[in-house]
């Protein structure tokens, strides 16, 4: 996936939607972060106790819904009653989305990075799952798959070679990042601001890494040498991401 925009040079990820306009990695947020400008969604999968893929950042419902418990615990008809969380603190009527719900609700040319979300709790048949369903919406060509589980990235190349790969890692600083990336095939890493140094980012572009930066709430939070490196930024309010050009743009 080429990563790629007509209005941007920095490829504007719609992180979990827009939480801050509608609840988190639920279908109106997503709709409401395309409705925004965003060239792309992102968002997290977990199974259900009857092996649905659920999209759902916590490996617990307690911050994001009315509910209580470990996801895997809950079938997928129960966690579509739950409520989730808006962002003033009031309860939506959307439940937890399943991946299906998602990708049938965009635009069938929606970029869409799904993260495998296995840690602290791990499901052994996420990635087959995860991939049967973007197979069946014939959307492997639009989809990345990304995870801080690299084996489960391992996983996913030697099942879906096709579909692009990226890296993550968070709070933690790692020697060679491009061999990392290399183990699982990436295309893409994906750090967190405080994480990417200008000398780690200028080594990872040298060895022909795409670099996406999460957790940024502004342009001061990219700053202007880091922006120099960027190809993609994850975002939870579009608004102010969508004049985000890379230097000399």
């Amino acid at each position: 996936m080429k990563l790629e925009s007509d209005r941007h040079r920095v490829f504007v990820w719609g992180h979990r939607g827009a939480p801050a306009l509608a609840a988190e990695n639920t279908v109106p947020s997503f709709l409401a972060a395309l409705a925004e400008g965003v060239d792309g969604i992102e968002l997290d999968v977990q199974l259900a106790a009857d092996h649905t893929v659920v999209v759902l950042h916590d490996d617990t419902v307690d911050r994001t819904t009315d509910g209580q418990g470990w996801v895997g615990r809950f079938t997928w008809p129960e966690l579509r009653r739950l409520r989730a969380k808006n962002p003033d603190g009031t309860w939506s009527a959307d439940g937890v989305p399943c991946l299906d719900d998602v990708l049938d609700a965009v635009p069938l040319d929606t970029k869409v990075c799904v993260e495998y979300k296995n840690g602290p709790r791990f499901y052994q048949d996420l990635v087959p799952r995860t991939l049967q369903v973007i197979r069946a919406h014939r959307a492997e060509d639009r989809v990345i798959v990304s995870s801080f589980d690299h084996c489960a990235l391992r996983e996913s190349a030697e099942l879906a070679p096709q579909v692009d790969r990226a890296a993550a890692w968070g709070m933690v600083r790692l020697l060679e990042p491009w061999r990392v990336a290399g183990a699982v095939g990436a295309k893409f890493v994906h750090l967190h601001r405080a994480m990417a140094p200008v000398p780690d980012l200028r080594s990872m572009r040298a060895h022909g890494l795409g670099i996406a930066l999460w957790s940024l709430r502004s342009t001061a939070d990219v700053g202007e040498l880091a922006e120099e490196f960027i190809d993609a930024a994850f975002v939870d309010d579009p608004a102010w991401a969508q004049g985000l050009k890379r230097a000399g743009a």
